[in-house]
């Protein structure tokens, strides 16, 4: 039995919701959640020294932790799973970070696991202000994308509009997911008379600190949708069963981002046979390749961040994306068989880069591997050198990554 600290949607993604053979996942009661929320409650916020990480003290009866985003510093050997940087805490001391980084240098630790090649870059960057803990990190660091199953098989299976092109737009951070601009380019379109349809689920909160927005933006925002309600269908909040639905009925999925760690919703509508229009940061464009797509050409640092450093640099990224859209909207639109075709290749690569029973068969593996045993296949685990990326082969060749 492996244990974890939360049932979840990054955890269910990544490793708790795949079908293992070998393996089942448990979660276990996480003794640091006491001190965590005693801090809030007492203080009203949270302590970074207890967020993120994590002591089962040798009590809970399991041979194996598999943490997300998270450092371990209990007896019990342990992976981790995380989306930007490790150890992930904030208004620290360096000698607090120093202590991460030894529990993640320290035997105990098996693997570290990232979803994204950015985010493996951010690591491995962070990591030269660490050099005595930089090489035993690196060799246990690797990348495993999480997985995704298709919603349909085949394109025809879509509920398309004949006469419109529908987009959808999910996230309840609205306007940092690129709200503003998707809505601007939109209604230039509308307005010049093409047939557009957009469906936008959203609380449309603005709280974000990154795109600028304000109450005025989000009382502009409100009166666009309410002004082309012909044109946009706009929903609080679904369950996710409806949301796929609309992904299914939709030709296109939009995540023009500020900033994403992934883009989770970009993987829900590649499975039902999206194209995607997003901006090229982060792990976008590794989940999101030309022949599935468009990404819009944003300014980005040598980490993928977007580089939005003052108020002159937002403005000029919300330009770009709102002109971006405008183009890749109007190409969508009257090229509808290049519209199609990438939905299909988003299909495919789903089956290339996130296939389930894929991440199953190396998640089974690694766990054989930490536990010190051997797939009963014969498989072994690699890390390809030039992406990092984590593949289980046999007699070299391979057969799942």
């Amino acid at each position: 039995m492996i244990g974890m600290t939360g049932y979840f949607v990054h955890t269910k993604r990544h490793f708790a919701g795949l079908p293992l053979e070998r393996y089942r996942l448990e979660r276990k009661y996480d003794i640091y959640k006491i001190p965590a929320y005693l801090h809030v409650k007492l203080f009203g916020k949270m302590d970074w020294r207890f967020s993120n990480t994590h002591n089962d003290f040798g009590l809970h009866s399991c041979k194996l932790w598999h943490l997300y985003n998270s450092v371990s510093f209990g007896p019990t050997p342990w992976i981790t799973t995380y989306e930007t940087v490790l150890p992930r805490w904030r208004k620290v001391s360096r000698k607090r970070i120093e202590a991460g980084m030894r529990r993640l240098a320290d035997d105990s630790c098996k693997r570290i696991i990232c979803m994204s090649h950015s985010g493996h870059r951010i690591q491995k960057h962070y990591l030269e202000s660490f050099p005595a803990y930089k090489d035993a990190i690196l060799a246990k660091m690797c990348v495993l994308h999480p997985g995704q199953e298709r919603m349909i098989e085949d394109y025809s299976e879509k509920t398309l509009d004949p006469n419109h092109l529908v987009m959808t737009m999910v996230g309840s951070k609205f306007y940092l997911k690129g709200g503003v601009e998707v809505l601007k380019a939109f209604v230039r379109l509308v307005d010049e008379g093409y047939p557009l349809k957009l469906n936008i689920v959203s609380i449309l909160d603005y709280d974000d600190h990154v795109s600028g927005a304000d109450a005025s933006v989000h009382e502009w925002a409100k009166g666009v949708i309410a002004k082309y309600s012909t044109h946009i269908t706009y929903h609080y909040r679904l369950p996710n069963p409806e949301v796929l639905a609309l992904f299914k009925a939709s030709h296109v999925g939009l995540l023009p981002t500020y900033a994403d760690t992934y883009g989770y919703s970009v993987l829900e509508a590649m499975g039902c046979g999206c194209a995607i229009m997003a901006t090229g940061i982060r792990a976008l464009p590794e989940i999101v390749p030309e022949k599935a797509g468009w990404l819009i050409d944003v300014p980005v640092d040598d980490r993928g961040f977007a580089q939005l450093h003052n108020e002159a640099d937002r403005l000029r990224y919300s330009e770009i994306v709102e002109e971006g859209l405008y183009h890749y909207f109007k190409e969508a639109v009257e090229n509808l068989s290049l519209t199609r075709r990438k939905g299909l290749e988003a299909l495919e690569w789903l089956k290339y880069q996130h296939d389930r029973e894929q991440k199953a068969l190396i998640t089974d593996a690694m766990y054989d591997e930490a536990l010190g045993g051997g797939a009963p296949s014969g498989a072994r685990l690699r890390v390809r050198e030039e992406d990092s990326y984590l593949e289980l082969a046999k007699d070299g060749v391979v057969i799942a990554r």
